[in-house]
């Protein structure tokens, strides 16, 4: 299988950029940079973006920023889906810290029957182990991933399906990534998390974003009566679903005889 890595990076973010190439060097990893969408240039992306129904799923519109968050993802399905040398691509954001041997973990799983796999996990998961690795490392299947993302491997015959789950944007694309794994299909891990984001609110420091603060700005705009209710009644059939999935998911594990563990999310 021939995998190719890539990191999402702004233009001007020099020092992550320098970041990255130091984490590629350290590892022997082959990484591609592509250059981040900006709100100035997501115009022209393609896309199905409509702040109203995403206020409908959220209670708000998306902020500029996470809008272009998103479409920098959306146009690397869409290389990979063109790609006719890669089977799947391990998609960075450029404020990570690699910890782990990536080649020789990726080298113990049969990637050809994974869709998705994490690398790395900011909030607590649930799930088991499906084998054992190298050293510590387990390979796991989640019942859904933390939300993020930040580091995680995708295999080409996904793309188009997950293009047409997220191209709406109904949410930031750290939580419909998070939905389609729970939604759509197996989802997986690496345990111990060989990736870990950066974080660092300092606003003073290479690592710090924009989006977080933009984040907050878009939540404290007021929601009327009609988009209240519509995200209440929608919040209220997702977590049924959600009920109902976790249900079958134990099952599973009581059948198979899995033990059923949960896997603290990590910071660097």
């Amino acid at each position: 299988m021939i995998i190719k890595y890539f990191t999402i990076n702004l233009d001007n973010a020099v020092e992550r950029r320098k970041h990255m190439q130091l984490q590629a060097t350290k590892w022997g990893l082959d990484i591609h940079f592509f250059s981040a969408v900006t709100p100035d240039t997501m115009a022209g992306v393609r896309h199905e973006y409509d702040a109203k129904r995403t206020r409908y799923h959220i209670g708000r519109g998306l902020a500029p920023t996470e809008l272009a968050c998103g479409l920098s993802h959306l146009e690397l399905w869409r290389q990979l889906e063109k790609d006719e040398e890669a089977d799947a691509y391990v998609i960075f954001e450029d404020d990570v810290l690699i910890e782990a041997d990536l080649n020789c973990l990726l080298k113990k799983i049969k990637l050809d029957r994974i869709q998705l796999l994490k690398l790395a996990n900011t909030w607590c998961c649930k799930g088991y182990e499906v084998r054992d690795l190298v050293q510590e490392f387990k390979l796991l299947r989640l019942f859904k991933t933390s939300e993020g993302a930040t580091a995680y491997l995708l295999h080409k015959k996904e793309c188009k399906q997950i293009i047409e789950f997220c191209q709406n944007f109904r949410k930031p694309i750290d939580t419909l990534i998070d939905d389609y794994s729970l939604f759509k299909i197996k989802a997986f891990s690496i345990y111990p998390y060989p990736v870990k984001v950066i974080h660092n609110a300092d606003l003073d420091t290479p690592f710090s974003s924009s989006l977080e603060h933009d984040r907050h700005t878009f939540k404290s705009a007021p929601m009327s009566k009609m988009n209240r209710f519509a995200y209440r009644a929608l919040r209220r059939k997702w977590r049924l679903h959600k009920q109902f999935l976790y249900m079958l998911f134990r099952l599973r594990c009581f059948v198979f005889r899995r033990s059923w563990l949960k896997y603290p999310g990590v910071l660097s």
